[in-house]
């Protein structure tokens, strides 16, 4: 859960459902998409949930 927090909603939502293989599309200006220390800390929370 705490995971979903590490940026701005809906930013690490959107990429967690990419990363799960679902169509997320993404994130509209202003916001920008995750960068990649947040996109690894994503990925290995959800490696552990599966």
């Amino acid at each position: 859960m705490r995971a979903m927090f590490i940026d701005t909603n809906p930013i690490p939502v959107k990429k967690a459902v990419g990363l799960l293989g679902m169509a997320a599309g993404s994130v509209r200006l202003p916001l920008d998409e995750l960068d990649e220390a947040k996109t690894e800390q994503l990925r290995k929370v959800l490696v552990n949930y599966d």
